[in-house]
């Protein structure tokens, strides 16, 4: 599949009107992946996709997806391979329709480079002017910024999210480190009370070798401890020819689940796996089900030019 490319100006933070951007024509068809190219020796562009029908007289929601280290390298569409893009990618046609006609869709990149110096929590003043590039030219409701990632992009999710109070709707951390291990020696989360209204479902392997179970457990006990509430906690069958290569199956009707703010789902698969997560769409019913009442007092907002 080809992608068309364009090639990103430098990512200017210019001060909009507080009633928000003047829409643009689409850069490309909606429905269709556009690679965006820039200058950045850690995160070389992103891909960007319009949903379907995509009117400009209408404001849309955002959905963040950072990748994961095994898309690290090689060109911008490899993001494509990871989260919600990668559902797209494989079933253009019949992927969920609150995934191909809700969101606009983002997806960076990153470059190769030391495990330690390609995390997404480093790169958060770019991602910010990803996200200002794309509110300035296209209808996004800032209300209805999603951020979601596995393993690094998990890692990331958390950690972007606990320095950007204000910013995101909800998120979706699968998988990724809740405190410093292996080569990172940073802190991960900067500020657990962010998650305090933050709502947050996440996703860990109870047999994954790579990033530990603790982590999930780590950072349910860091939500809590903040006010008391507790997490729902489902557990999450896998279909699939053996447990290594499995699909991760979310039987949970999105009724259940809708609305709620605090939710840790567990599976078991064999290796360091997505299990295909991303192919339930009661994920993305769960997204829409949030807004974010506090966005004018978010980084973002202010980026924008927008008054609090």
């Amino acid at each position: 599949m080809k992608f068309p490319v364009l090639i990103a100006a430098a990512l200017l933070v210019v001060p909009v009107s507080a009633e928000g951007p003047e829409p643009r024509s689409p850069a490309g068809t909606a429905g269709e992946f556009i690679t965006v190219c820039m200058d950045d020796p850690a995160v070389d562009g992103y891909s960007l996709r319009l949903p379907d029908g995509y009117d400009p007289s209408r404001q849309y929601p955002l959905l963040l997806s950072l990748h994961s280290s095994g898309q690290v390298g090689g060109s911008v569409e490899e993001a494509l391979f990871h989260g919600p893009p990668s559902v797209i990618r494989r079933f253009p046609e019949t992927s969920p329709e609150s995934l191909r006609r809700g969101f606009i869709l983002v997806s960076p990149h990153l470059t190769d480079g030391p495990y330690e110096e390609r995390q997404w929590f480093d790169r958060l003043e770019l991602l910010d002017h990803i996200l200002v590039e794309i509110a300035r030219g296209y209808r996004v409701d800032l209300s209805r910024i999603y951020l979601v990632g596995y393993s690094t992009g998990g890692t990331g999710t958390w950690g972007y999210a606990s320095r950007r109070p204000g910013q995101f709707a909800a998120v979706i951390p699968i998988a990724g480190y809740s405190r410093p291990e292996q080569e990172i020696r940073k802190p991960i989360v900067d500020d657990w009370s962010v998650f305090r209204e933050l709502p947050v479902w996440t996703f860990y392997n109870a047999s994954d070798r790579a990033v530990g179970f603790s982590h999930g457990r780590n950072a349910v006990a860091g939500i809590e401890a903040l006010d008391g509430k507790p997490f729902q906690v489902l557990n999450h069958g896998i279909s699939g020819p053996d447990p290594y290569r499995g699909s991760v199956v979310i039987e949970t009707p999105a009724g259940e689940v809708s609305g709620k703010r605090r939710i840790f789902s567990v599976y078991r698969i064999g290796i360091h796996s997505e299990g295909r997560i991303w192919d339930n769409p009661v994920l993305y019913e769960w997204l829409l089900s949030h807004s974010n009442p506090n966005y004018r007092s978010g980084r973002l907002a202010g980026l924008l030019g927008r008054d609090p």
